[in-house]
């Protein structure tokens, strides 16, 4: 699967492209991670059929492709990030629904989200409790409880 050959500095690198990318990519600290979530990420629901699905997602112009590269990275999370056109705009776009994506991004994000986004979040976050959603879902409302109680008053 797209195997490449690099010459580096102290010999040589073969593997796929994506174990490549996330040895170069630059990691990213959690704070500015949180920023960047702040200014430009997004928390919502969506239904495929009956079933409602959480979902987070950050979208910026293609020109920060390797910044939310970078996030993807630095978050530890395996979402593709995608790239696409709308209204002559050219957007790169990395949508996180996973059970495990969302666990992480709520451990290690939410003490670093701040004013109104942080608002957001604890509403998004509140619909977990839904008993309609599939058990996995509801989990991650469940499991937060003693590392941040704030969210359950």
């Amino acid at each position: 699967k797209n195997n490449i050959l690099i010459l580096v500095e102290q010999g040589y690198f073969y593997g796929s492209t994506q174990k490549l990318l996330r040895q170069m990519a630059k990691i990213l600290s959690k704070d500015f991670i949180a920023g960047l979530i702040v200014g430009e990420g997004t928390f919502y629901w969506t239904k495929n059929g009956r079933t409602k699905i959480p979902v987070f997602a950050l979208r910026m112009h293609i020109r920060d492709f390797d910044l939310i590269l970078n996030f993807k990275y630095s978050l530890g999370v395996k979402e593709k990030v995608y790239e696409y056109n709308h209204n002559r705009r050219h957007y790169a776009f990395l949508i996180l629904r996973s059970f495990e994506s969302l666990k992480k991004l709520i451990e290690d994000i939410y003490p670093r989200l701040s004013g109104y986004k942080k608002q957001q979040f604890i509403s998004w976050f509140n619909q977990f409790k839904d008993p309609e959603l599939e058990a996995r879902y509801s989990t991650i409302y469940n499991i937060f409880k003693s590392k941040f109680p704030e969210l359950y008053q």
